[in-house]
């Protein structure tokens, strides 16, 4: 059964530093537990280039049946010194979430 992904902005949408920037992925699970990997797509809005996660960057995470969240830091994804604003969405078993707008300043 898919688990629909919400994501949401749980620290500031602006940022210095890619670490500063903190998201909420909140799954709905109609089926039974599942389990596995949250990863992010990072893709910058003016020229739309993908931003290469960091080597191993993802999360694996066991989603209970019904509404759950968690929180991920992007830091924890991303090194990139790139500013500008950013278009962000989580992915987990073949499913996509929403995208939301972030921006990492000088």
């Amino acid at each position: 059964m898919p688990v629909a992904l919400k994501l949401v902005i749980k620290g500031p949408a602006a940022a210095t530093k890619i670490g500063g920037l903190e998201v909420q992925v909140t799954f709905t699970n109609t089926g039974g537990s599942t389990s596995g990997r949250v990863t992010f797509q990072l893709k910058n809005m003016i020229d739309n280039d993908l931003i290469s996660p960091t080597a191993g960057a993802g999360e694996d995470v066991n989603v209970p049946s019904g509404e759950s969240s968690k929180n991920f830091n992007l830091g924890e994804f991303f090194s990139t010194p790139r500013t500008g604003p950013y278009h962000l969405q989580a992915h987990f078993n073949g499913e996509k979430s929403n995208d939301l707008m972030v921006k990492l300043l000088l």
